[in-house]
């Protein structure tokens, strides 16, 4: 650029330039305009150097005192702008090198200049519009914040769900579980306690509970035994399905099957044919003793006693009568039986469902009972939602009062379901 600044210095110039010249190549004049000049040109570079700290200070953040820094940039281009058109004054009295670097430095300036300005338009412009971009930027903020709250509930709603569906995974398998017997909690305790006082108080008997599926149990005077009276009936039923013994067969009915308890055969005509199918139908619904008679001769007492033992009974046919004595364990071992063998035969079912009596459940319930003398006696299946068998073994006691005592051990039965319920609650739940 000083090359430059040299040529432009050599060019010719017009008598009026000269004229220009010489008038002002006085030295009087000229040393007071060098003087008015070089205070000039020391003021701007004070300018310039305090415009440089400020700007090498402000550039990146001159938004915080851009008016102020603004006017003292424009005021020293300004001078700097003056001095630059009086090429003639400047190279009368300067070095070109001086020159060009002030030249240059101005150009620097305004290079610095222009770009401030262009930012400041654009700063001018975002600042006008202030409010609307911060409606913009709270109006963002808010969509993001509901975006996260749902996300959020999302997020919370499946863990939940995880969580939930981990606990109803482990209530279940908790219900399928037994209730052990140092887990019962009090209330079971209490209807426990409450059926045994009962019992105690009202009745000579012998009661068992078992349900079937979970195994829960009651035992009330276990060790007792009792004529069996009809209640053998259910072991001729259980041994004829259990060996498979073809029931069309037949038995001709003669007086030594004549029983004075028979209810329904004693009417019938000697010499008359009767199916095993239908001795077995009379032997349960009406609890006919000629049927039993009739049944027990067909498959032989040494063979039915032996039958009954391998189901693990331990008092059949004990006495040297066709009845024998049993307990309420020897009874438990028919029905439980009774209860396979009914699984994989609807038949036996209706015709134990048959049966002349009602006085265990106001559920379905397969019965054999037997009424005898002093002795009064009920066994079942009850096909609650939960099935249980009910045993209760009995003299000197009325059918009403079988029956009461039926209703109390079915109370016990939902307690101790009601007790898993409460236990396994607490244990997942809280």
């Amino acid at each position: 650029m000083g090359e430059d600044i040299k040529k432009q210095k050599k060019k010719p110039v017009t008598s009026s330039q000269k004229k220009y010249y010489k008038k002002n190549n006085n030295s009087k004049y000229n040393s007071k305009k060098k003087k008015a000049y070089n205070n000039k040109k020391t003021n701007v570079k004070e300018d310039k150097k305090i415009i440089e700290r400020q700007l090498d200070i402000d550039l990146n953040g001159y938004v915080d005192n851009h008016d102020g820094l603004v006017k003292e940039i424009k005021n020293v281009i300004e001078l700097e702008n003056a001095l630059d058109e009086d090429n003639g004054y400047l190279s009368s009295f300067y070095d070109p090198l001086d020159g060009e670097e002030l030249i240059t430095d101005t150009f620097k300036r305004k290079k610095i200049w222009d770009r401030f300005k262009f930012d400041n338009n654009v700063f001018n412009k975002i600042y006008d519009n202030r409010n609307l971009i911060l409606t913009i930027i709270c109006l963002l903020m808010f969509i993001a914040f509901i975006i996260l709250l749902i996300l959020y509930n999302i997020m919370s709603s499946k863990l939940e769900s995880n969580n939930n569906d981990e606990r109803n995974e482990s209530y279940n398998k908790c219900l399928s579980m037994t209730l052990e017997e140092d887990e019962y909690p009090s209330e079971l305790e209490d209807k426990i306690n409450d059926l045994t006082k009962y019992l105690d108080d009202n009745y000579k008997v012998s009661v068992l509970y078992e349900d079937i599926n979970k195994g829960y149990k009651y035992l009330y005077k276990d060790d007792l035994s009792y004529s069996t009276g009809s209640l053998i009936n259910t072991l001729d039923v259980l041994y004829l399905y259990d060996k498979k013994i073809d029931l069309n067969d037949t038995i001709k009915y003669t007086k030594k099957y004549k029983d004075s308890n028979s209810t329904y055969l004693k009417d019938v005509s000697y010499g008359t044919e009767i199916s095993l199918k239908d001795l077995v139908k009379y032997a349960i619904i009406y609890s006919d003793n000629s049927a039993h008679k009739m049944l027990m001769n067909y498959i032989g007492k040494d063979k039915l006693k032996e039958y009954g033992e391998s189901l693990g009974a331990t008092n059949v046919l004990s006495k040297s009568n066709e009845y024998g004595n049993v307990d309420v364990n020897d009874v438990l071992s028919y029905l439980k039986k009774l209860n396979e063998l009914i699984s994989v035969n609807d038949e036996l079912k209706e015709i134990y469902m048959e049966a002349n009596d009602n006085s265990l459940s106001d559920l379905d319930t397969v019965l054999s009972y037997s009424i005898y003398s002093n002795y009064n006696h009920r066994m079942g299946i009850v096909y609650d939602e939960n099935p249980y068998i009910i045993i209760i073994l009995t003299s000197d006691i009325k059918t009403d009062e079988i029956k009461d005592i039926s209703n109390k051990v079915n109370e016990l039965h939902k307690e101790f379901y009601k007790a898993r319920e409460d236990v396994c609650k607490t244990g997942i739940y809280g």
